[in-house]
C-alpha cells in the first residue's frame, strides 16, 4: 500500500470516528501529536459545501460502478499467493480454467464475493463477461482477431485500460509495468469524421482509377498497328535518293504523301504537307535529324490509332496530329512524281551554272 492511499485512509478514519458521529469524540485523546488549529481546519473542509459537492460527486460515481474489486487492502497483490492455491488444488470454478491470460484470471478472481456458506462466488454480472473473455480468447487463438498495441485479451474484451493504473494489478501501476511484453506503441484516437472523409477520397480515387485504366485500355486498342504492317527499321540506304534530292530543294510548302517508316515504305498512311527545311526548328527546338516538318490533313483509317514517329505529350498519334506541325523521317516522306521531276530540273540548272 502506497503513503498516499495509507493517508487518505487516515483522514477517512479520523472523519468517520471522530468528526462526523452523533457522539462525537475528541481525536487528540487518540491522536495526540495532532495540533488543534490543524484539525480545525480539517473539519471546516469537511463541512464545506464544496467539499460535500465533491463527496456526492464521488459517491454517485462510485454506484456506476457494477462489478467493484473485492481484494481488501491486500490489493491483487497480496491476494495473488492465495489464488495460487486455489487453482492449484481445483477449488475455482471449471470454466476459469479456460482463461489462460493471467490477467483477466485475476479480473475475475478478484470480483468474486463469499455467499452465506462463506464460499466465494462468482457474481451474476460476471458471468457475461467471462463468457466474453473465454470467446475472445478462443477468436485470438484461432487467428480471427489480431491484438493491436497495448491491448491483451482482457483489453480487447471488456475495453481500454485508464491512465496511471492497470486493472487486475494495481491503482498505481500504469499501462507500460501492468503488460508486460505487450507493444508499448501509443494508441493514436482517429476521429471517425475523419476516417469517413478518407474513406470517401479512398472510393473517389478508385473510380478515376477505374477511369483511367478503362481509357488505357481504349488507347491501347487505338495504338495497334494493322498486321500487315512489318516494324523493321527502314535504312537510309534504301530510300530513293531522287526523292532526298528533292526535299533538299524544295522552297516552299509542298503537298506529300506519308508512309509508314517500317518494313518496305510503301504503305501510305496519310496524306499532308511537307515545309523546307529553312533554319531546321520546330516550335522553336531543333529537328532531329534526318527529319522534317509536316502537317497531316487526311487519314487512311486503318492507321489512325497507330503511334506517329516522334511523339510528344500533345500528340501520340496521326488522329492527334491533324492540323498541327510535326516531325516526319525524310525517307518516309514521298513527293508526287510531278513535284519530284521540277525539283530535278532545279537541281539540274543549279548544276550547270555552277
Amino acid at each position: 500500500m502506497t503513503c498516499n492511499h495509507k493517508w487518505r485512509s487516515y483522514k477517512k478514519r479520523l472523519k468517520k470516528n471522530f468528526l462526523v458521529n452523533e457522539n462525537e469524540r475528541n481525536p487528540l485523546e487518540s491522536y495526540s501529536y495532532l495540533e488543534k488549529t490543524a484539525l480545525q481546519k480539517f473539519k471546516e473542509r469537511i463541512s464545506s459545501t464544496e467539499f460535500q459537492d465533491i463527496s456526492e460527486k464521488a459517491r454517485m460515481s462510485s454506484m456506476c460502478n457494477t462489478n467493484p474489486a473485492r481484494v481488501g487492502p491486500h490489493g491483487y497483490r497480496g491476494n495473488k499467493a492465495k489464488w495460487e492455491q486455489e487453482k492449484a488444488s481445483g477449488q475455482l470454478p471449471s470454466q476459469l480454467y479456460e482463461i489462460k491470460s493471467e490477467r483477466s484470471l485475476d479480473y475475475v478472481l478478484g470480483r468474486r464475493f463469499k455467499n452465506e456458506s462463506g464460499s466465494k462466488i462468482i457474481p451474476p454480472n460476471m458471468e457475461p463477461i467471462v463468457k466474453k473473455l473465454i470467446d475472445v480468447q478462443k477468436e485470438i487463438f484461432e487467428g480471427d482477431l489480431l491484438l493491436g498495441p497495448g491491448e491483451d485479451l482482457l483489453t480487447k474484451a471488456i475495453g481500454p485500460e485508464h491512465p496511471g493504473r492497470t486493472r487486475a494489478v494495481g491503482h498505481d501501476i500504469g499501462l507500460r509495468k501492468g503488460m508486460q511484453g505487450l507493444d508499448k506503441k501509443k494508441r493514436k484516437v482517429v476521429d471517425k469524421d475523419v476516417v469517413s472523409k478518407m474513406q470517401a477520397q479512398l472510393d473517389e480515387t478508385k473510380t478515376q482509377l477505374a477511369e483511367l485504366r478503362a481509357m488505357l485500355a481504349k488507347q491501347e486498342c487505338r495504338n495497334q498497328v494493322p498486321n500487315n504492317v512489318c516494324f523493321a527499321v527502314q535504312n537510309n540506304s534504301s530510300c530513293s535518293t531522287s526523292t532526298l534530292d528533292a526535299l533538299d530543294t524544295i522552297k516552299t510548302i509542298t503537298c506529300c504523301d506519308l508512309v509508314l517508316p517500317y518494313g518496305d515504305m510503301n504503305q501510305k498512311c496519310a496524306r499532308g504537307m511537307v515545309f523546307p527545311y529553312n533554319d531546321g526548328l520546330i516550335h522553336s527546338l531543333p529537328l532531329r535529324e534526318n527529319h522534317l516538318k509536316v502537317m497531316i490533313d487526311n487519314i487512311d483509317e486503318r492507321y489512325k490509332g497507330i503511334p506517329v514517329p516522334v511523339m510528344t505529350n500533345e500528340v501520340g498519334t496521326p488522329e492527334d496530329a491533324v492540323g498541327t506541325v510535326i516531325q516526319w523521317p525524310r525517307i518516309a516522306i514521298v513527293l508526287s512524281k510531278e513535284q519530284q521531276s521540277k525539283a530535278s530540273s532545279q537541281q539540274q540548272i543549279h548544276t550547270t551554272s555552277a
